[in-house]
């Protein structure tokens, strides 16, 4: 069935800008699930990207159906389970998922999508043990109406980004769908830019309210 599916879908109308034959070996890693990130795993399996792995320990609850990727179907399941589902059925793509980023082995595209800085120190400190020599991370962060993207090439690039005074909206707090799909979209252009060695944006800083663009 799923040799089936696949063949049934063609990427030709998007062949000018992204061929995902010519990247079929690159691993993208997406650490968080849930607003932007269930999002964003949707958005590069439509690109075609295959080797997408996503980790998340939450379950569905029902607020985060409006926000989410999500359906009522899924509450009560683990996100990246929910998350295989709907991107199977919506891609013909097997996602492959984790429910937590402690310490396995990571490289190439990692796309961090969690809830608060504490977490991303975790991670970052988790990743920094291995040592890995190429590593582009993509950092995505809500608050309210307004998001931030950074596009780091090193660890200590992204390091150089946190901050001990984060804003006072809780990352997913104040969240409506429209936020996770513009963030998804931003981000799967970030991949696709660079997986095609194109000029990468290393900050973005979008208020959506006002449509302003403030960092970019």
């Amino acid at each position: 069935m799923a040799e089936e599916n696949e063949n049934n879908i063609s990427y030709s109308r998007q062949s000018n800008l992204f061929n995902p034959e010519d990247h079929i070996n690159r691993w993208i890693q997406i650490i968080g699930a849930g607003t932007s990130g269930s999002w964003t795993a949707l958005a590069l399996c439509k690109l075609g990207l295959k080797r997408v792995m996503v980790y998340d320990f939450d379950k569905v609850e029902d607020v985060n159906i409006p926000s989410q990727v999500h359906g009522p179907i899924d509450l009560e399941k683990y996100k990246t389970e929910a998350l295989q589902d709907s991107v199977k059925r919506l891609t013909g793509i097997d996602v492959y998922a984790c429910k937590k980023y402690t310490n396995q082995s990571i490289d190439g595209i990692v796309i961090i999508c969690v809830d608060t800085m504490k977490e991303r120190k975790r991670i970052h400190k988790e990743i920094k043990k291995q040592k890995i020599k190429e590593l582009l991370i993509i950092d995505s962060r809500i608050g309210g109406s307004q998001l931030e993207i950074y596009t780091c090439q090193s660890l200590k690039e992204w390091e150089k980004t946190f901050t001990n005074n984060p804003s006072q909206d809780v990352c997913g707090e104040r969240s409506i769908c429209y936020i996770g799909m513009i963030t998804a979209g931003l981000i799967a252009n970030q991949v696709k830019r660079c997986l095609n060695k194109e000029s990468i944006s290393k900050s973005i800083l979008l208020e959506l309210n006002r449509l302003n663009m403030l960092r970019s």
